[in-house]
């Protein structure tokens, strides 16, 4: 099912993104179009557009005499936001959470820390709205997530760099994929706390602080990967 608000170009997109990132097409495996516009029951034409959007993705191309192809996984741009997306909703495995956590770990740290030297009285404001929503969620699980997304939204905009700010994007996967492990248990309180010690940090321009914080708070989402694990 296409996700909402995406017309038929978008559906198609969809589903054969899905299809290759999930494995049912495997790196090589050529593609069939006319069956794949019979069955889709589009025109050559949108099947065509649909493909350029995946080719843009670096998912599959197109050789004289080959026909297109799903190319091999190493090829792909893993930091698109389609196939992101695509990898939260078709893989079954703890690895993707890994690597997000990996990224996670790689950027937050940093974000918080120039978060405390650079924020302004409006970052301020933002981070203590998305910090009260958080609090107020009473461990709703669509409630709760909206509000660790606002709040780490808020910290990367509050770091002021336009090239982390972009991150977000990718970090924004690796949290709906956490919230469903991390805010599933009785630690939910324990998250919510560990989120004001960095707030609080930052609005007092104290880096380091900040940053010890936030790392602490990514140990807590990765010993909530070991216990899923166990």
């Amino acid at each position: 099912m296409a996700r909402p608000g995406r017309n038929l170009h978008g559906h198609v997109i969809d589903t054969l993104g899905r299809r290759i990132v999930g494995g049912d097409y495997a790196p090589g495996h050529t593609l069939d179009l006319a069956e794949l516009a019979d069955e889709l029951a589009v025109s050559h034409t949108v099947l065509r557009e649909a493909l350029r959007a995946l080719a843009e993705k670096r998912l599959i191309d197109a050789r004289p005499r080959r026909g297109t192809f799903v190319r091999q996984r190493q090829e792909w741009n893993l930091l698109d936001r389609d196939v992101l997306t695509w990898r939260y909703e078709t893989q079954t495995d703890m690895t993707l959470l890994h690597d997000l956590l990996e990224v996670r770990e790689s950027l937050e740290p940093t974000a918080a820390r120039l978060a405390a030297q650079r924020h302004t009285e409006a970052d301020l404001g933002e981070l203590s709205a998305a910090l009260e929503q958080f609090r107020g969620a009473d461990h709703v699980s669509g409630k709760v997530i909206a509000a660790d997304l606002r709040f780490h939204r808020a910290l990367f905009r509050a770091a002021h760099n336009e090239v982390l700010e972009q991150m977000e994007l990718i970090v924004e996967i690796g949290l709906r994929a956490r919230d469903r492990i991390a805010h599933s248990r009785e630690g939910w309180h324990t998250t919510v706390e560990h989120h004001a010690r960095i707030a609080d940090a930052i609005a007092d321009r104290d880096a380091d602080r900040a940053e010890k914080a936030t790392r602490i708070l990514l140990q807590h989402s990765a010993a909530s990967l070991e216990h899923d694990e166990a």
